[in-house]
């Protein structure tokens, strides 16, 4: 059973601007039919939720960062709404700032993923980087993440060329903090646009290198995926970057290219991609949600599986102590490509099948966001957290449920410093609506993870922390 921890109220937003298209094909799909019959105010249509009531994917509204804000080793939160709402909290729900712009739009920014709190220039304290309207434009902003102070702006790089009306009403947009300049931390930013381009910028947003991966290289399969993953393969420092199917050094050139198998050909992009250390003796994998692909650090096709229809996020971890190495968990969102079908959670050890289990996908919490791995019960394992419509359920090792949890996922890990991990869940999207950190209320019988850490430090994993 789980216990709230801590509770805390997050603001509604109760009405904003979305695309034509996006309004007629919310409409086309039965979602909200009145949408397409809305006037357009500024080439824009109105969404209010007192008129036309939920609107799916509302959860992309918000976005959380957790990180040590005040340096008193106890971990804070961000919630960010894109360019025009930005609040500040302490673990004791103390509110450190707020930010708000009236003139800023959902059309702005839509952070895919990624956005970091990181001391990006090495001063001791930590910084938030993120999009804001500066003199009316949106810029690419390095806040002080304790006063909510902008130390540094730049105009937003590399939005020549993006669609004026992209389907979602929104640009979508990650970061994510590399090392491609061989710095004893990494303090570079890596920003992904819109299933298209990737920039590279140092820690002073000077812009290094631009490259328009949809454009190259040749192959069948032409979008990236949400958010690129960057580790150092080949030991020389830097890193390399996994951008989708592409492989890059780090001055951006393109070491490898995924061959058009079946998978990537059909749903046309990889969603979530990940550098893991699959064997702890080995060299790293180059894995992919979709098709479940994993390939050698020098790019041979290791195995896969070619009938998966959209692999919409995948975890790495620890899930059984009997099989060797870590393991894949792939959300397979069936129900995005053939409507009705089950979506699975699938457990793989090397290339074979541990398990599946079928979830059904909340409308407000696709499987990008509400799919987690962490140690609940403190064994040195990690358990799979995943939505459904009413609950979070909780799979061991072998994919039986053992446990649930009232609300809505939206991350897990060690906040509370129990060395078990934490559940963030939302208790719906609607007016009134609360983040709640739920823990594990039974004792912690194993000697090994049986501890409080009271001092918690920002872990690299919560700094790119990605949904995907």
């Amino acid at each position: 059973m789980s216990k709230v921890a801590f509770s805390y109220d997050i603001p509604f937003i109760e009405q904003v601007d979305i695309t034509p298209n996006w309004a007629k094909w919310l409409g086309e799909m039965g979602n909200i039919r009145e949408l397409q019959n809305e006037p357009m105010v500024a080439c824009m249509v109105p969404w209010s939720y007192k008129k036309h009531g939920l609107l799916p994917w509302m959860q992309f509204f918000y976005d959380w960062r957790f990180a040590d804000l005040t340096g008193d080793g106890k971990i804070d939160f961000i919630l960010s709404c894109g360019t025009f709402r930005q609040i500040a909290h302490k673990q004791d729900g103390t509110i450190l700032w707020r930010y708000e712009d009236p003139s800023a739009k959902f059309s702005d920014v839509r952070w895919d993923s990624n956005v970091p709190i990181v001391d990006i220039d090495g001063d001791g304290t930590p910084e938030f980087i993120c999009a804001r309207r500066v003199d009316g434009a949106v810029h690419l902003c390095i806040v002080d993440a304790r006063a909510g102070q902008v130390k540094k702006s730049v105009p937003f790089p590399d939005r020549d060329g993006i669609p004026e009306n992209p389907l979602g009403g929104h640009l979508r947009c990650s970061l994510t903090v590399i090392n491609a300049t061989g710095q004893p931390q990494p303090r570079d930013l890596l920003l992904c646009w819109d299933y298209r381009s990737i920039t590279l910028l140092d820690n002073t947003l000077n812009v290094l290198w631009n490259r328009q991966i949809a454009e190259m290289p040749a192959r069948k399969h032409r979008q990236i995926g949400h958010s690129p993953h960057a580790a150092d393969i080949d030991g020389d420092g830097c890193d390399e970057i996994l951008a989708s199917s592409c492989l890059l050094d780090k001055n951006g050139e393109v070491l490898w290219v995924a061959p058009d198998l079946p998978a990537l050909v059909e749903d046309g992009h990889a969603d979530s991609v990940q550098i893991a250390q699959l064997d702890p003796e080995g060299r790293p994998n180059l894995t992919m949600s979709t098709g479940a692909y994993c390939f050698s650090a020098e790019g041979e096709l290791l195995w896969g599986r070619d009938e998966l229809m959209h692999g919409q996020a995948q975890r790495v971890g620890k899930l059984r102590a009997d099989v060797p190495g870590r393991q894949r968990v792939i959300y397979e969102g069936a129900s995005r490509v053939v409507p009705g079908l089950p979506d699975k959670v699938i457990a793989l050890g090397g290339g074979e099948l541990l398990w599946d289990f079928e979830v059904v996908q909340p409308d407000m919490q696709e499987g990008g966001f509400g799919f987690w791995l962490g140690d609940w019960d403190g064994d040195g394992l990690d358990e799979v957290f995943v939505n459904d419509p009413e609950k979070v359920i909780v799979l061991d090792g072998y994919g039986d449920v053992i446990d649930t949890i009232p609300g809505h996922l939206i991350y897990v890990f060690d906040l509370v410093g129990d060395s078990r991990a934490e559940a963030v869940v939302l208790t719906g999207i609607e007016p009134g609506m609360q983040m709640q950190i739920a823990t594990n209320d039974r004792p912690n019988p194993n000697p090994a993870t049986n501890r409080v850490v009271e001092h918690r430090q920002t872990t690299p994993e919560m700094v790119n922390c990605t949904r995907y």
